[in-house]
């Protein structure tokens, strides 16, 4: 018997995995509406009653699929960032976070920001991974900048507005794309961050 259970759990850990890879997948290809539990079993290779043997519900799949997303988001920005280690690192990292959230994969998880906005049994589900995601995204884009305010009290407030500027900018850009506005965007925001820099360096010297 234990060797039985000992077989199955492998198993059952991939057949999660397989059903969250395949419910990212329906989001960025088809959106929050095509991404039903037909689509990702589907893709997944799995029948529907082996996703709610390994999900109470289509949204507690949803939920892991958007934790899976964001995890691979900011491995892809660590795994980024250190081979641009010789690189101006504030230049690279607010580059390298423009580019992930100009990719395909942030519009599906804002795909899922709007359909929880009228949705409480989604919201509920997806809350506690969406504020995790965020203080992890605040503490990776503050180690690209200088060590010097890294500890400044108003750096935080800085940074969760250049997160905002920019997948905002990211939301825009998924309906109306725009190489130039792109451009035009990442432009002003690297503006504005170095202004926002230099008071806080200037702010910490005096």
């Amino acid at each position: 018997m234990g060797t039985e259970a000992k077989v199955k759990r492998p198993r059952g850990i991939a057949t999660q995995n397989k059903l969250v890879a395949a419910a990212i997948e329906a989001l960025i290809e088809d959106g929050y509406v095509g991404a039903t539990t037909t689509n990702i079993v589907a893709r997944a290779g799995v029948s529907q009653g082996a996703l709610f043997k390994h999900f109470s519900s289509k949204n507690d799949l949803l939920a892991a699929a958007l934790t899976g997303l964001f995890a691979g988001l900011r491995q892809e920005f660590r795994e980024e960032m250190a081979e641009r280690r010789h690189e101006d690192r504030l230049a690279a990292g607010l580059r390298l976070f423009w580019q992930l959230c100009h990719s395909p994969r942030l519009p599906a998880a804002f795909e899922l920001y709007l359909a929880a906005r009228t949705d409480e049994e989604l919201a509920s589900r997806i809350r506690h991974v969406l504020v995790a995601h965020r203080a992890a995204v605040t503490e990776q884009a503050i180690s690209v900048f200088p060590e010097e305010i890294q500890a400044h009290p108003d750096l935080g407030a800085v940074v969760v507005g250049m997160i905002n500027m920019v997948q905002g900018g990211a939301m825009v850009s998924s309906v109306i794309p725009s190489a130039e506005a792109d451009a035009d965007g990442l432009a002003t925001v690297e503006r504005f961050i170095r202004c926002e820099v230099a008071r806080l360096v200037g702010a910490s010297e005096s």
